[in-house]
């Protein structure tokens, strides 16, 4: 047993642990070299204990390194391959001094993960995995200092955790899987650094701060998203390719720190491949550039919860559709009128909104389609406060002259969804349409001027009543009269 106080510092060649011993260390234990055992020896790291390796650890034998605190180092200048240790669990694990560190199997680290001096950590050919509950640390000049291969970095610790990384770090899997508390970026982080990685969000929040979460590298690497819960705090970049087009939308799952407020574009057509970044800003939009008009309904308020920030990456699309989910917002009413609003930045104000069209508000979920530019912009959410100069319903179309008893004659007029249409038919009776914008009429016995007439009504009233004459023409009846 080592005792708590030690500091012991061994230079020898070689350090071995005899068959069937087993060695407890409670201090902090530097072995410059290898560290041996027998068949059945096990070395144990106990509480808040430290080993520094700067060899090979224990190819025969068994590592105990969970107890709470505990430290595994590993520092030679050249390779190592990190041992597996009981139950595949570290509590602390040190990449230090040089050279490259390979995992032999899947590591659960119940605290934090370090990789310093100028070593490399490597997921080894097998693409190992590495479950980690603390902080990840990577200050290695390396320019690889972390190598995942194929495998998943799964951040699933319930404190608050960070990543910092010189440079920004590279995973090709990342799950985040946090019962509590929150992921912070201290620096950026790329997912799918090779084609075919994934972002796997479960549950947590990733907080970005002033860095970027990146998923994909290029056109031909754009990375795939998992979304079960957490929310992105921040800055969200995806990569958009040709091939990511209708029926499946691109997510942004980004919103507030309490809130879940995705994006979600559906490209229709891109012309140039490129990344667009995407974030959540929680501070009141502002109504400069308000009131203003869309078609005929006047906006005359953003919403003050806040607002999407858009950054295109060298992405060209001339054809998008775009839905932005307003949960939690309660300034105005959202009602199916509800629209999107677009600006470049705040003191230029909202613009015009004559970009794409305005789909009906579905639940929280504001839309936009056919949206023809895309660049440096802000959405917000705009309140249609009323309604102006609404158009009159079109002129009925359908036939004005009619025989007694004819059945099934259509009329219809311009279809405005989700408008209502409200007919009313004289000398005839309606007998299919119901408050569509189309429908069939049975015309009675009686010859006679009859009409037709709808009133088209929408969340701004009712319009006026249009009406269509139609001549009710009877048969002749007399009897033939001659030779």
């Amino acid at each position: 047993i080592i005792a708590a106080t030690a500091n012991l510092t061994v230079s020898s060649t070689l350090v071995s642990i005899t068959a069937g011993d087993s060695v407890t260390n409670n201090g902090t234990v530097t072995i410059t070299n290898n560290l041996a055992g027998g068949a059945g020896s096990v070395w144990v790291n106990a509480s808040s204990s430290t080993l520094n390796i700067g060899g090979d650890l224990l190819t025969t034998g068994v590592l105990v390194a969970s107890a709470t605190g505990n430290t595994v180092n590993y520092n030679s200048s050249g390779n190592q391959l990190v041992k597996c240790p009981n139950g595949g669990q570290y509590y602390n694990l040190g990449s230090a001094g040089g050279g490259i560190k390979t995992l032999a199997c899947n590591v659960d680290v119940n605290g934090n993960l370090s990789i310093s001096g100028t070593s490399r950590l490597d997921a080894s050919t097998s693409n190992y995995n590495i479950n980690l509950a603390g902080n990840w640390t990577n200050t290695s000049t390396d320019a690889t200092a972390f190598d995942p291969r194929s495998g998943t970095v799964v951040i699933d610790g319930s404190g608050a955790q960070s990543l910092t990384a010189t440079g920004g770090e590279n995973f090709f899997n990342l799950t985040v899987n946090k019962s509590a508390n929150s992921l912070t970026l201290n620096d950026n982080a790329t997912v799918s650094t090779t084609t075919g990685g994934t972002l796997t969000m479960t549950s947590g929040n990733i907080v970005t701060g002033t860095n970027t979460l990146k998923l994909g590298t290029s056109c031909a690497n754009v990375g795939a998203v998992i979304y079960t819960g957490g929310i992105v705090v921040g800055r969200f970049e995806r990569w958009i390719a040709s091939t990511i087009l209708p029926p499946s939308p691109v997510l942004f799952p980004v919103g507030s720190a309490t809130t879940y407020r995705p994006a979600l574009a559906k490209f229709n057509a891109v012309g140039t491949c490129g990344s667009v970044v995407n974030e959540y800003v929680t501070s009141n939009p502002g109504d400069n550039g308000l009131p203003i008009n869309d078609s005929y309904y006047s906006i005359g308020n953003a919403f003050t919860e806040g607002y999407w920030s858009l950054t295109s990456g060298g992405l060209v699309s001339t054809d998008y559709d775009l839905d932005l989910v307003a949960a939690g917002y309660t300034s105005y009413p959202i009602v199916a009128l509800t629209r999107l609003l677009k600006r470049v930045d705040a003191p230029t104000g909202w613009a015009t909104t004559n970009w794409g069209t305005h789909v009906t508000t579905s639940g929280d979920t504001i839309r936009r389609s056919s949206i023809s530019d895309i660049s440096d912009f802000d959405f917000g959410v705009g309140d249609t406060s009323g309604c102006s100069g609404l158009p009159a319903t079109s002129i009925i179309t359908g036939f004005d002259s009619v025989c007694t008893g004819d059945p099934g004659v259509s009329y219809s007029v311009d279809n405005h969804p989700p408008n209502l249409y409200f007919w009313s038919v004289s000398g005839g009776t309606q007998v299919s349409g119901g408050t569509s914008n189309g429908i069939t009429v049975d015309w009675g016995a009686t010859g006679q001027i009859g009409s037709v007439s709808v009133i088209e009504s929408d969340e701004c009233g009712n319009r006026a009543s249009v009406s269509l004459p139609v001549k009710i023409h009877v048969l002749p009846t007399s009897a033939i009269t001659g030779n």
